[in-house]
This record gives structure tokens, sequence and C-alpha cells, in this order.
């Protein structure tokens, strides 16, 4: 997994009250998500949500995107926290799975 200065830069930036609760849980996001899927609007990329906990006890999920580079590695694009109503949503469109465990 890859994450470039300006990607760092966009998730501190953009996101800064989700920042280090997401940069905590990236890599478990990306190597065990809860839910995989295709961002609305955003065809050229896809996302990786995981359950975390959050400091004052709530669960959140980490939505992290992620798009292939030149090389055709993938790298992250973003990580921001989203709402369970906004996953429940993706979830009954079709947009977001469970992934398969062996």
């Amino acid at each position: 997994m890859r994450v470039s200065a300006a990607a760092h830069r966009h998730m501190a930036e953009d996101h800064p009250d989700d920042y280090a609760i997401c940069w905590a849980a990236l890599a478990l996001a990306v190597a065990e998500p809860s839910f995989i899927g295709q961002a609305p609007h955003k065809t050229g990329n896809f996302e990786m949500l995981r359950r975390v906990r959050h400091p004052d006890g709530k669960v959140v999920l980490v939505a992290i995107g992620l798009e292939p580079d030149d090389r055709g590695d993938y790298r992250v694009r973003s990580c921001y926290l989203v709402s369970a109503e906004t996953v429940e949503k993706r979830r009954q469109e079709g947009r977001l799975v469970a992934p398969r465990r062996p």
C-alpha cells in the first residue's frame, strides 16, 4: 500500500478531524475490510471500508478510496470517516458488499 505526499496532505487538510483515526486504521482497512465497493460518481476508484472503534466508544467506518497509478499499483487516494447510515444506504443500492472470507 502506498500513500503519496499529496494524498497524505489531502487527508490531513480535508479531513483533519478524521485523520488520526484513519491513519491508525489504514493498513488494517486495506488488509481486512468490512466492506468493498464502488463510490458514487468515482468510477476510477473503489473503496474499502473497515469498522473501527472510535475513542469515544462509537463504532465508525473508515472509507479508503484506492486508484491505480500509471504502473498499475494501487495507491491510497483518501481516507475519511463515514456514517453507518451512509454505509447502509450504499449497501441497499448494491454499491458495497462484505468480502467473502475463507
